[in-house]
């Protein structure tokens, strides 16, 4: 039989290519690949609610302390039928061997408003990549804005430490509820690492007890029992339907520019932000308008990508770490810097 604009093979990975899409069907999850660090490389004992690979952030309420690492433990080209850079790793530096009642542990990712109304109300499919340290039930956890209504589906690691593919399938979302289809959170995905009974649903169906935004299933397993654990993730892709296809090809290009859209920096790609880095960093630099002792005026810049919301501006100093404007020709700092968006 023909088939007209899309191809879609029986078995999504037995091409050993990247498949070719609709614009309809591109992953709302930004950077599923992991292509793009700006923050840096390696994040040691993140924070919950902390950032590390763009647009993912760790959250963790348990008593372990976690290393977030951008690894180049990949599947292979054989396994995947491309080649992935990078994938997301955390590494349990303090293990917690006991999760309680009201802990939670994950690697989460915002989908904005607009990005997910196109799946909202309609069945689709995630899929990716995962080395577990743990044989047994894992699980993926959607949630609404309100956190009213949840959803878990689970999957199961077959061999511990073993790239394996892994999808889970995922009913229409409910018109009810607390949703957001314009520029706030959409939907929000965790991929679990362990969770407390407090947070923990019976899978494949939406459920509208508040359960938070990092809902587990039922006989999760504990990823963070031992300091010789690491969890790794690549290719995390969201679809519609219900069968999974390997994760779409995007220009760096056009990924780092999504991923502009919330977050941004004068650094170099490759130079993570940190104060008294020098000069040569990629940073901005203004003529001066008017120069003195005591007062210096600068410019204004225009960002590359526009931005979901207004944002918050963090200002580095190239030769010092006071946070305030350098000016490069005199070898002095501003003594007092103030910015505007």
């Amino acid at each position: 039989s023909a088939v007209t604009g899309d191809v879609l093979a029986a078995n999504p990975l037995a091409s050993g290519g990247i498949s070719w899409v609709s614009s309809e069907n591109i992953s709302p999850i930004t950077n599923g690949s992991f292509n793009i660090w700006q923050r840096g490389a390696t994040f040691p004992a993140l924070a919950s609610g902390g950032y590390c690979a763009d647009r993912f952030k760790l959250v963790n309420t348990s008593a372990a302390v976690l290393t977030v690492n951008r690894s180049t433990d990949v599947p292979t080209v054989a396994e995947a039928g491309q080649l992935f850079n990078y994938s997301l790793e955390v590494d349990i530096t303090t293990a917690d061997a006991s999760i309680a009642a009201g802990d939670v542990c994950g690697v989460q990712t915002v989908i904005e408003g607009f990005n997910w109304r196109g799946f909202a109300q309609r069945a689709l499919v995630i899929s990716c990549w995962v080395k577990s340290p743990k044989t047994g039930t894992h699980s993926i956890g959607l949630s609404n804005t309100g956190a009213n209504r949840t959803y878990v589906g689970t999957y199961t690691i077959n061999a511990a430490n073993t790239w394996e593919y892994k999808y889970i399938l995922v009913a229409a979302s409910p018109a009810a509820g607390t949703w957001d289809y314009l520029t706030g959170a959409g939907c929000i995905v965790t991929i679990s690492l362990a969770g407390g009974a407090d947070y923990a649903i019976i899978a494949d169906d939406w459920r509208t007890t508040a359960f938070g935004n990092s809902p587990v299933t039922l006989g999760h397993v504990n990823c963070l029992d031992s300091t010789s654990n690491y969890f790794r993730i690549a290719g995390l892709k969201m679809e519609l339907g219900t069968v999974p296809t390997p994760i779409r090809y995007t220009s760096f290009e056009d990924e780092l520019a999504r991923c502009q859209r919330y977050y941004q920096k004068s650094f170099a790609i490759g130079t993570a932000p940190a104060q008294n880095v020098g000069v040569v960093s990629g940073s901005y630099g203004f003529g001066a308008w008017r120069a003195g002792a005591l007062l210096m005026q600068g410019g204004s810049m225009l960002f590359p990508s526009r931005m979901r919301a207004a944002p918050t501006v963090t200002l580095y100093n190239p030769s010092a770490a006071n946070a305030q404007m350098r000016d490069v020709t005199a070898g002095v700092d501003c003594s007092s810097t103030l910015t505007a968006a």
